[in-house]
C-alpha cells in the first residue's frame, strides 16, 4: 500500500513538473555563439543553418537563412522557434514582452520582417490558434553591404502565450536573391520596451542612426529611391540616401510621419522655424532642396501663410561633388494668432526637391545620389534671424527676353540681384536694383534671384 502511495505521489510530481516546464518562458536572448539554439525552418522552401562567424562581418556566430532553393526565391522564407518535443516550452509571453529585437546582416532582397505563429490564452492548455500577420515596422535594407542592421518588431498588440514563433523575411515580390546570398541573424532578443527615438523639435530620428523608425521619411514616388545607408555618414553610422531613378519631372516630397505637438502660447506672432542639415551629393552642379512644414492649428485645421500655402524654404548645394556641406532653411511661420483656435499646435516636416519652370537647372537627373544627415530644427524669433526666405511677391522685370539693360520693379526696397547660369554658377551680381547691364552675358537662359528684407523671388530670364 505504501509503495503504491509513493508511486502515485511520484507520478503527480512528474506530471506537475512537466506542466511547469511546459508553461515556462523560453530564452529571452539568442546570440547564436555556439549553435542555432533550436531555431529551424518553419515551412516552405529555404535552408536554416548556423555559421561560426567566419563568413559574416564582426560576428561570433550567427543563424543563417538561405531563401533561394534551386534558383527559386521563397518570398516567405522564415525561421521558427516552438516545434514541440525538446522545444515544447512557451516561446514568448506576449503579456510581458512587447518587442522583438533582430540584428541581421542582409545579403538578400528581403525588405521586411513579419511575425506569425500560434498563441493561446495565458496559463491554459487550449489548442493554439494562428497569429494574425504582424507587419511590425521590421524594415530591412535590401542587399545591405554595410554590415549588421537592427530592427525592432512591435508585437504589443499580441496577448497570451506564443507557442510557435515564425519570423518571415520578405521581399516586395518573389525576386531572385543574388547567388549565394543569405540572411545572417546574429541576435534575437525579447524586450518589454525599445530604446527611445531622438527628436529635434519636429524632426524624428534626425541622425538616422536610431533603430526605431524605419526609413524615417516616407513617399510614394517610384522616380526617387530611398533607403537608410551605411555608404557615408556625417556622424554616426547611417545617413538617409535618395537616388534618382530617372530625370525629375515633378516635385517630390517625403514626410517623416511625425507631428510635433505644441502647447498654447509657444508659437506666437514673430516666430519662425530654422532647419539645418548636412547634405552630400554626387552632382558636380547644384541641386535645389526644399523643406516644407505642414502646420495645423488648435482647431485641427490647416494653419497656412497669409498668402496661402505651407511654410516653405529652399536651398541649393554648391555643386561640389562627394563633399558634406550644411544647408540652412529659414522658414516663416503663419502669424495672426489673435484667435486661440488659430494658433499652431502641430508641425510636420516634409523634405523635397524643387521642380518648376524657374529652377529647371537644379532638378534631379537619373543617377543622382543625395545623402542627408544630422538634421536639426529650432523655433526662434524672426527678428533675430536676418532675411526671411518667404517668397517675395509683386516683383516684375522687363524686358524679357532682354538684350542690354534689365529693369526691375518692386514695391519693396531691394537689397541685391544675382544672376545664375543653368549650371548654377553666379555670373552677375549687383546692388543697383533698378536697372542692370546684362550686355556682357551670352545668349542663353538664366535664373535671376531678387532679394529684399521681406523675402526672395527667383525668375527665369532669356538673354538675346
Amino acid at each position: 500500500m505504501k509503495k503504491n502511495y509513493f508511486k502515485t505521489l511520484l507520478m503527480f510530481v512528474v506530471l506537475f513538473t512537466s506542466i511547469k516546464i511546459t508553461a515556462q518562458q523560453g530564452p529571452t536572448l539568442y546570440q547564436f555563439t555556439a549553435d542555432a539554439q533550436s531555431w529551424v525552418k518553419g515551412y516552405g522552401t529555404g535552408i536554416v543553418g548556423w555559421d561560426d562567424g567566419t563568413s559574416t562581418p564582426t560576428s561570433d556566430g550567427a543563424l543563417t537563412l538561405d531563401r533561394t532553393i534551386d534558383g527559386t526565391t521563397n518570398n516567405n522564407a522564415n525561421i521558427r522557434r516552438g516545434q514541440g518535443g525538446d522545444d515544447a516550452f512557451i516561446v514568448l509571453d506576449a503579456d510581458v514582452y512587447n518587442y522583438i529585437k533582430v540584428r541581421v546582416f542582409n545579403q538578400t532582397e528581403a525588405v521586411n520582417i513579419q511575425v506569425r505563429g500560434e498563441f493561446r490564452a495565458a496559463g491554459t492548455t487550449d489548442t493554439p490558434v494562428a497569429i494574425t500577420t504582424q507587419d511590425n515596422n521590421g524594415v530591412l535594407i535590401a542587399t545591405e553591404p554595410g554590415g549588421f542592421q537592427t530592427a525592432y518588431l512591435d508585437i504589443s498588440a499580441l496577448t497570451g502565450e506564443i507557442t510557435t514563433l515564425d519570423l518571415l523575411f520578405r521581399a516586395s515580390s518573389a525576386l531572385t536573391d543574388p547567388t549565394g546570398a543569405k540572411l545572417y541573424i546574429d541576435e534575437i532578443e525579447f524586450l518589454t520596451d525599445v530604446p527611445p527615438s531622438t527628436y529635434s523639435e519636429f524632426i524624428k530620428n534626425p541622425s538616422f542612426d536610431d533603430a526605431v523608425g524605419g526609413y524615417t521619411f516616407k513617399g510614394n514616388t517610384t522616380q526617387l529611391e530611398r533607403e537608410l545607408s551605411y555608404d557615408y555618414a556625417k556622424d554616426g553610422d547611417r545617413s538617409f540616401k535618395c537616388t534618382f531613378a530617372k530625370n525629375q519631372d515633378a516635385q517630390f516630397w517625403y514626410f517623416n510621419d511625425f507631428s510635433q505637438p505644441y502647447a498654447a502660447g509657444v508659437i506666437t506672432d514673430g516666430k519662425q522655424a530654422k532647419v539645418k542639415m548636412w547634405v552630400r551629393s554626387t552632382r558636380t552642379t547644384p541641386i535645389s532642396i526644399s523643406v516644407r512644414l505642414k502646420t495645423t492649428n488648435a482647431a485641427g485645421g490647416n494653419s497656412q501663410l497669409s498668402g496661402g500655402g505651407w511654410p516653405t524654404a529652399s536651398a541649393s548645394t554648391s555643386g561640389t561633388a562627394d563633399t558634406w556641406e550644411e544647408l540652412t532653411f529659414t522658414i516663416p511661420l503663419p502669424q495672426d494668432h489673435t484667435d486661440p483656435a488659430s494658433e499652431i499646435r502641430n508641425i510636420e516636416m516634409w523634405l523635397g526637391y524643387i521642380n518648376n519652370e524657374e529652377n529647371v537647372a537644379l532638378n534631379g537627373v537619373a543617377g543622382d545620389v543625395v545623402y542627408f544627415d544630422q538634421m536639426t530644427a529650432v523655433i526662434e524669433d524672426a527678428a533675430t534671424a536676418g532675411v526671411s526666405s518667404q517668397q517675395l511677391e509683386n516683383v516684375n522685370m522687363y524686358p524679357n527676353p532682354v538684350e542690354n539693360k534689365l529693369f526691375i520693379n518692386s514695391k519693396e526696397t531691394l537689397n541685391k540681384v544675382e544672376i545664375f547660369n543653368l549650371l548654377g554658377k553666379k555670373v552677375l551680381s549687383t546692388t543697383n536694383t533698378k536697372s542692370i547691364d546684362v550686355s556682357s552675358l551670352s545668349k542663353s537662359v538664366y535664373l535671376v534671384k531678387i532679394s529684399s528684407d521681406k523675402g526672395i523671388s527667383t525668375k527665369k530670364l532669356v538673354k538675346n
